[in-house]
């Protein structure tokens, strides 16, 4: 049964990039493609994921980052709104596939970055801290450097909110996975 479950997350990892690349690359090789599904067999394809409890473990990260998000975004809505407008001159119009990808890459940095080696709840705050502001600066500074009205006030808020974010996703969830 354990066997027949990893095979279907296998599948289902193989199937969500082959997804993403048709949907991204509208004209992507064909014989990379084809391939997919002969790497989902293999049993190296357990190399980001180690054993199905980091999948769990990611999980739990993800839906926390999501939720501790939200109202920050919901919170900073109509300065968002008016920056982006500014920078695309068109209404901010969410792509939730990218979004979706930014929590699992988030999720996923901060379960292995912070909460795998972590001896306490603190400490996997305080390494989550450091992740999410790296990754929130990234993010920014590409962004400033980039576009034209991109601004400094953002940088350092959504940088800053990064590093809040970090720490209350790795400490909860560090509490969550550890009970």
């Amino acid at each position: 049964m354990v066997e027949l479950y990893e095979t279907i997350v296998k599948l289902s990892y193989v199937a969500t990039i082959y997804i993403i690349y048709t949907y991204r690359f509208k004209h992507a090789d064909k014989k990379i493609l084809s391939m997919l599904p002969i790497v989902a067999c293999t049993p190296n394809i357990n190399i980001l994921i180690k054993d199905m409890s980091d999948l769990g473990g990611i999980t739990v990260l993800f839906l926390l980052a999501l939720s501790i998000d939200v109202p920050w975004l919901l919170f900073r809505k109509q300065y968002h709104d008016a920056l982006f407008y500014s920078i695309q001159k068109s209404k901010l119009t969410l792509n939730y596939l990218a979004g979706s990808l930014v929590y699992v890459v988030l999720a996923s940095a901060l379960f292995y970055g912070s909460l795998r080696s972590a001896q306490n709840w603190l400490q996997a705050g305080f390494r989550g801290a450091i992740i999410g502001f790296v990754l929130y600066l990234f993010y920014d500074l590409t962004n400033m450097a980039t576009l034209s009205n991109y601004t400094w006030e953002m940088v350092v808020t959504d940088s800053l909110w990064g590093m809040v974010q970090g720490f209350l996703t790795s400490a909860i969830g560090f509490s969550i996975l550890s009970a």
